[in-house]
């Protein structure tokens, strides 16, 4: 059976929160300061809403069943999901042909390369 968009982007969204646990277990044993909460971006309002409340989901009730820790991790607070549209997508950069102003923008916002004077 294929993936519906909402379950992908939710099993991605907790790759990213598998990621974002590792990193602040990383800074804390090589005692670095971390906000308590990391910011996760996601475009899918569905699989926002899936990881607070998955009680309006029932297509995917076996992936929540495997990727259960992605609410505890929410509610914990270790983790805060934040909804960003796709046309405001940094990331976009490196994974989707854009405009050049646009790759261009998205390249200084993650610090890939230095903004220039004008």
């Amino acid at each position: 059976m294929a993936l519906s968009t909402l379950e992908a982007k939710y099993i991605a969204l907790t790759k990213a929160i598998k990621e974002a646990q590792w990193l602040q277990g990383l800074y804390t044993k090589i005692q670095q300061p971390i906000p308590r909460a990391i910011a996760l971006y996601s475009n899918n309002t569905g699989a926002i809403a899936t990881t607070k409340d998955p009680k309006h989901h029932q297509r995917t009730k076996h992936t929540l069943v495997k990727f259960i820790y992605t609410r505890e991790a929410q509610r914990a607070r270790d983790i805060d999901i934040r909804y960003i549209s796709t046309e405001d997508m940094a990331t976009n950069s490196l994974t989707k042909p854009l405009e050049s102003t646009k790759q261009l923008k998205f390249q200084q916002i993650l610090g890939l390369i230095r903004q220039h004077p004008h």
